[in-house]
Order: C-alpha cells, then sequence, then structure tokens
C-alpha cells in the first residue's frame, strides 16, 4: 500500500531545531515530511548536518521526506535515497510543428498512457514526492488522453510543469480547462509575428491562426515561460519578441542558444554574439521579467520569481540563486565529473526508464520494473561512474545552468563544518 504525504500534513521548523534531534531518531516508528524555513540558511544547515552525521546509524530515512531539502540530504549522505527534483514524463513522441532546427522526425508516434503512468508510480514508489515537477516534451498536447492523465498527475503532485510549442495550442480543445491542471507553463516561442515564425518552421501559420494564438497565450501567460531559439531567421525578431513577452506579462524569458542543434549555429560569429550579448544587458534591466539566456550567465535575472510558485523557496536553491556567479559554458563541460546525475528521472515514450536525456546510454530498466530504480545494479554502476568521471555524451548537456547549480550545491554542502 502506498501512501501520500500531503502539503498540509508538514511539519514546519522555523528555525528552531531543539525538536528535530527527536524527530529523527522517532522515525523508526512515524512517517514525517518535514518543511525547513530558515532565517540563517547556512548557519541552520551547519547545525542539520551535525544532527543526522551524529544520528545516522539510528535514523529511518525511508520514513522522512524533507519537503525542501532532499538534495541537501541527498549531497550529504552521498547517497541516493530519495528521487530527484524532476520527474520528466515524455507522454507522447507525436509531434508535426516541424521546427526547422529540429531533427527530430517524429516517426513513430510512440506514446506513455495513463495505465503506464499508473504503473511507474505504484512500482517506483512515489508515495512521498508531492513536490516534484512533471516535465513533459515533445509535444502533450497531442495526446488524445491527456486531461485524464492531468487529472490523475494532479491528484497527487502538487506542481506540473507543462511544456509545448506555441503553434500546438491552436490543437488545445479547453485551454482553461488546461490552465486549471498547469501550474507552469514552457512554451518555444520562435517569433512574435506569423511572418518570422513561417520562416522557421515548415508547418505554416497565417495571421488569423497567430491572432488566436496570442488570445489563448493571455489566459495563461502569467505562469509562462517564453523560450526562443536563436537562429538567422529570427535574431532580427528578438526585441519585438522580447517586448511581445513583456506586454502579455509573461512569468519568465529565456533566449537561449540551441545546444542539441548547433549546426550553422550563428552565435559562432563573435560580431553577431556581441551584438546580442549588448541587447540581452538591456533586457535584464526589465524589473517586471524574469530573465535567463544560456548566451552569457550574467543574464540570470530573479526578479518577481518570489511572487509565483513556493518551489523557489527550496533551500539549496534559494541559497545558490542567491550567490550564483558567471561561469562560462565550456568551463561546466569541463567539470570533473557530472553534478546532474540524480536531479531527473525520464520516463520516455518507449516505456524506458533513464536517468539522462542521453537514453541510448543511461537506460536503467524498463517501466515494469518491479522495485526502486536506485536499487538497479544498472543505476549503481552508472552512479559510480558519473562520480569518477562526467561522461562524453554530457558534453551537450541541455540543462547547463542547472548542472552548475548542482556543482555548487555539492562544494557547498561538502564545506559546511
Amino acid at each position: 500500500m502506498w501512501k501520500i504525504f500531503y502539503f498540509k500534513d508538514r511539519i514546519i521548523f522555523k528555525d528552531n531545531l531543539l525538536w528535530f534531534e527527536k524527530v529523527l531518531l522517532d522515525s523508526k516508528y512515524n512517517d514525517y515530511c518535514i518543511y525547513f524555513d530558515f532565517y540563517d540558511i547556512k548557519l541552520s544547515l551547519i547545525k542539520l548536518k551535525y544532527i543526522i552525521l551524529k544520528n545516522i546509524n539510528f535514523i529511518d530515512f525511508n520514513n522522512l521526506y524533507f519537503y525542501n531539502s532532499n538534495d541537501f540530504i541527498n549531497l550529504l549522505l552521498d547517497k541516493p535515497i530519495y528521487l530527484p527534483n524532476n520527474i520528466n514524463l515524455f507522454i507522447n513522441e507525436k509531434c508535426f510543428i516541424w521546427c526547422n532546427y529540429c531533427d527530430n522526425n517524429n516517426d513513430c508516434f510512440e506514446k506513455l498512457s495513463l495505465w503506464d503512468i499508473k504503473i511507474f508510480l505504484w512500482k517506483y514508489n512515489l508515495w512521498d514526492n508531492i513536490n516534484y515537477n512533471i516535465i513533459w516534451q515533445w509535444d502533450p498536447l497531442f495526446h488524445s488522453d491527456l486531461f485524464n492523465i492531468l487529472e490523475y498527475i494532479k491528484s497527487i503532485w502538487w506542481h506540473i510543469t507543462f511544456f509545448t510549442w506555441w503553434k500546438s495550442l491552436l490543437y488545445c480543445k479547453d485551454i482553461n480547462k488546461l490552465n486549471s491542471f498547469v501550474d507552469e507553463f514552457k512554451i518555444n516561442l520562435s517569433s512574435s509575428s506569423y511572418q518570422i515564425y513561417n520562416k522557421t518552421h515548415s508547418n505554416k501559420i497565417n495571421k488569423v491562426e497567430f491572432d488566436k494564438l496570442i488570445n489563448k497565450i493571455k489566459i495563461i501567460a502569467k505562469k509562462s515561460t517564453f523560450i526562443t531559439i536563436l537562429t538567422s531567421k529570427n535574431i532580427s525578431d528578438l526585441y519585438k519578441f522580447y517586448m511581445l513577452a513583456v506586454n502579455l506579462n509573461c512569468y519568465w524569458l529565456e533566449i537561449k542558444k540551441n545546444l542539441f542543434y548547433n549546426k550553422n549555429d550563428i552565435l559562432n560569429n563573435l560580431t553577431i554574439k556581441n551584438n546580442i550579448i549588448k541587447l540581452l544587458k538591456i533586457f535584464s534591466k526589465n524589473k517586471y521579467i524574469n530573465f535567463s539566456s544560456n548566451i552569457n550567465w550574467n543574464f540570470i535575472q530573479y526578479n518577481n520569481i518570489s511572487n509565483f510558485i513556493d518551489r523557489s523557496s527550496l533551500l539549496l536553491d534559494r541559497y545558490i540563486n542567491n550567490n550564483f556567479d558567471d561561469i562560462d559554458i565550456d568551463d561546466i563541460n569541463k567539470l570533473d565529473k557530472c553534478f546532474q546525475f540524480g536531479n531527473s528521472i525520464d520516463i520516455i515514450e518507449k516505456w524506458v526508464v533513464s536517468v539522462c536525456c542521453h537514453y541510448d546510454i543511461w537506460n536503467i530498466s524498463q517501466i515494469d520494473y518491479d522495485g526502486l530504480y536506485y536499487n538497479n545494479i544498472l543505476f549503481k554502476e552508472k552512479y559510480l561512474n558519473y562520480k569518477i568521471k562526467t561522461p562524453k555524451s554530457c558534453e551537450k548537456c541541455p540543462m547547463p545552468i542547472d548542472r552548475y547549480k548542482n556543482y555548487l550545491k555539492y562544494n557547498f554542502v561538502s564545506s559546511l563544518v
């Protein structure tokens, strides 16, 4: 029988650790969901580290869930005893938006059914992970059973992040219903006009469809991140795209260099790159929109994040965000081991569970594997490999910012005395 910890049942400690040791020792007999809210994060985590290590042989960690500090406990114990921050459900491989820079031909149209997802949740013992994001890619909007999947996930999860492509929203049967289930949208929005859009996609759009899209986006804009991949076709539209995001009052804006499909990358031209960086500096000064770019790490701005989701107050994330240093992507690729490992787990359309988006290399099991995924011998072998040396396949990791943040977390937790 699996259990669910609801958010209302959490135990809250407001920088008072007098009872924390007792709770840890009592874990042999009771389940606890603990939420930390510290005024002085570093000092409090030093106390936590001391108490946990002091009692480590007497604590039943299977009965403890640290609502906003799982990654701290993971790093402290150097053990993947918890599931990762992100569970990525790739429910649908079908997509006919046809971005010109994408190599995905979507010719097999495989998908995860609602039943597949339930099997995963039953057998992977996710009963205590109420705060994990569910991130979906390719286009989930084309899944025939989408709303039933959303309703089921929402019944046991507190946060859903929904990835989609801009034109796909035209095919959404009920945007208000979608909005009611989803906490955060990530929308690949390549341009501010239908003319520019048609230069970057094989599947064209007309002005009437464009206007319909704008009206749909207005409904979800306040909790949407707009993402644009810079290409030679849409680079001239960058400022208008930025103004569209501002005028629609979107939650976040990402302007990205494509790390997966970098053929004929326009940013290889230093003159173009420097001009783009000058423009990004202007964007980053806006106080009303969160903004980030993987072109230069200086442009990571968190302006109104506290007004959106509680996920922003995760203990180490809050500390790292406040102490984020500039680093070049080449330096991230030179890190001596992969600090992204264990941060997420992917369940893809082919019913495979993977610890990384490089599926052919890092598959660990089929979805019907009966047991905890981190007890799988394949997982243990890969965990050791990651700790020794960053795999060659990670050099084009699509999440370099997160990877670097995890590196900073590792160093921070290791340095606590």
